[in-house]
């Protein structure tokens, strides 16, 4: 009955991953704490009074939020798995790619500080990562560069799985929505997710962000998007070429000529520089 009404799937899915969604005041509420988060983490790494605690409040407050309070929100994995399944209204198509676009067109403008600091699974992956991934120095630690084409791969499945056989079955596999158990308890969708997000978390202890890196479709996207951003991460005329900045990045892309599609804006590179020649501007600007 459900599969010869796909509209009413479509409802039942909707209740379950939005179960917040009649809570207007809950909802903007907890959206605007998280543009916040977003915006104070950029304003805070463009005048260089980012540090390690500030960090940690910022995170925290878009787990709390974005995870914890809404299960998962923003979930841009969840949006583009809707615009791959054949099951939306095609009337809705346009508000889903509205959608889309608007958080590709900031981190096309501001680089992936929606990814560092907004999306709550993200955040969960740069707490994880602090304790090991330290600014601190270390001769001995070698960061290598991991093959870009991982991610394209899970694209395609994620693709390909949500169109043939339709949201329902690729929901699982989404470790945002794991935050939902707080919402609904006894899916066993939802428990399933949130397994591959403990996984994916600790995993980040030992590898730098690995959903965000290699898995997750929208970092695919953001990646791509990032490498044209007018803000970034760049050196000043101030720098000694010391390679302190890339000794301590840790998806390894604070080398000289880097794109800088891969950076999260950790600020480790800020954080490690002795001599101030790191900062977060539209161009190198030159020392007067």
């Amino acid at each position: 009955m459900v599969f010869e009404n796909p509209g009413i799937l479509v409802e039942i899915l909707q209740n379950l991953y939005f179960p917040h969604e009649g809570n207007r005041l809950l909802v903007i509420s907890a959206f605007v704490v998280l543009i916040s988060v977003g915006l104070s983490a950029a304003i805070l790494i463009r005048k260089k009074k980012f540090n390690k605690r500030l960090k940690i409040v910022l995170l925290s407050i878009s787990l709390i939020f974005g995870g914890l309070i809404l299960g998962g929100v923003p979930n841009v994995v969840l949006l583009i798995q809707n615009l791959f399944a054949d099951l939306i209204d095609p009337n809705l198509y346009f508000s889903l790619v509205i959608r889309l676009v608007v958080f590709l067109g900031l981190t096309l403008f501001f680089g992936r500080i929606f990814c560092g600091y907004v999306c709550p699974l993200g955040a969960a992956q740069e707490l994880a990562s602090i304790p090991r991934f330290k600014s601190k120095i270390n001769p001995k630690r070698v960061y290598q560069k991991r093959p870009t084409y991982i991610r394209w791969i899970f694209f395609l499945l994620y693709a390909i799985v949500s169109l043939v056989w339709g949201l329902e079955t690729t929901l699982f596999i989404n470790p945002i929505n794991g935050f939902l158990v707080l919402w609904t308890p006894f899916d066993i969708g939802i428990i399933i997710a949130l397994g591959l997000a403990i996984i994916t978390i600790i995993t980040g202890i030992f590898v730098y962000r690995p959903y965000c890196r290699f898995i997750c479709p929208f970092g695919a996207l953001a990646a791509l998007l990032g490498k044209f951003s007018p803000l970034k991460l760049r050196r000043t005329e101030d720098c000694t070429e010391c390679g302190v900045c890339e000794k301590v990045c840790p998806p390894q892309v604070a080398e000289a000529d880097s794109d800088m599609g891969e950076c999260y804006y950790c600020a480790r590179c800020i954080e490690a520089c002795r001599h101030d020649a790191i900062e977060y501007s539209m161009m190198r600007r030159s020392k007067e």
